[in-house]
């Protein structure tokens, strides 16, 4: 399983990656490239047989709280989680604080990926105005 993820894993943020440099090339500001990753996680809820993120529910299958029972799939887990975060924060790099920012974006686009499990699609709207709100709210110095 842990194997799984971690291909799994790299399948998913190369996908994630190579759709916001398709909507929003390099240089395209962050606030466009982290509203284009969004767009690509619409995109991913709405897909046929999309169940909601396989990383959390191995999670609470696996790899949760008495982790010993299976670290593998819980190390695999939160490397993919900080993997993405790292990948969010760096699209953040117009932001003074582009960690915060990256951090915000993550945890909104976790959640919809969560609640899209019940959901469905229209978890990702209500995020997404969410992004939009910490991006405008955030200092943007170098934003182009």
């Amino acid at each position: 399983m842990a194997a799984y993820l971690r291909a799994h894993g790299q399948r998913l943020r190369t996908r994630l990656a190579r759709s916001v440099e398709q909507a929003a090339p390099a240089p395209a500001g962050s606030r466009t490239r982290l509203l284009a990753a969004f767009d690509h996680m619409q995109e991913t809820i709405t897909a046929p047989g999309f169940r909601g993120c396989a990383f959390v529910n191995a999670w609470a299958e696996l790899g949760g709280p008495g982790q010993e029972h299976h670290p593998l799939v819980a190390e695999a887990v939160q490397e993919h989680k900080t993997l993405l975060r790292d990948y969010l924060t760096g699209l953040a790099e117009d932001y003074t604080d582009a960690r915060g920012v990256g951090e915000q974006i993550h945890i909104l686009i976790e959640g919809a990926m969560v609640a899209s499990a019940l959901l469905g699609a229209d978890a990702a709207r209500p995020a997404r105005d969410g992004a939009c709100a910490v991006l405008t709210a955030a200092d943007s110095p170098r934003e182009r």
